[in-house]
């Protein structure tokens, strides 16, 4: 093990991403207001909120309830999604913005913006 290897263990770095350990996944999200564009980190273990069963008290699913400000007009974007048992996403709903892919987003970044 070389050193940068123990730095980056002790600061608890394992050097994979969020995204391949299923940890946590991202909603890219442009503003319908002034179009900035937002990429968001959600956190499956503290940001997704148990549903319960009312009969068997076992948890039926998981809710997501996010607010989400950009940088530019600072109006408040709402995302909701809910998942099953399993963590899968069932729905997903945005009031005051859109939902992008990856793709798009990281192509939306790569182009030249239109105020400059």
């Amino acid at each position: 093990m070389s050193l940068w290897d123990k730095i980056r263990g002790w600061f608890g770095s394992s050097g994979s991403t969020d995204e391949e350990d299923g940890s946590a996944f991202y909603l890219y999200i442009a503003c319908e207001r002034c179009t900035d564009l937002v990429a968001v980190r959600i956190n499956r273990q503290s940001d997704l909120a148990q549903r319960f069963d009312t009969n068997t008290q076992s948890v039926s699913g998981y809710e997501l309830h996010k607010g989400v400000v950009d940088q530019r007009c600072f109006r408040p974007i709402e995302v909701v999604m809910t998942f099953d048992a399993g963590q899968r996403e069932l729905s997903r709903e945005i009031i005051g913005g859109r939902f992008m892919t990856r793709e798009e987003f990281q192509a939306a970044r790569a182009a030249p913006s239109e105020s400059s």
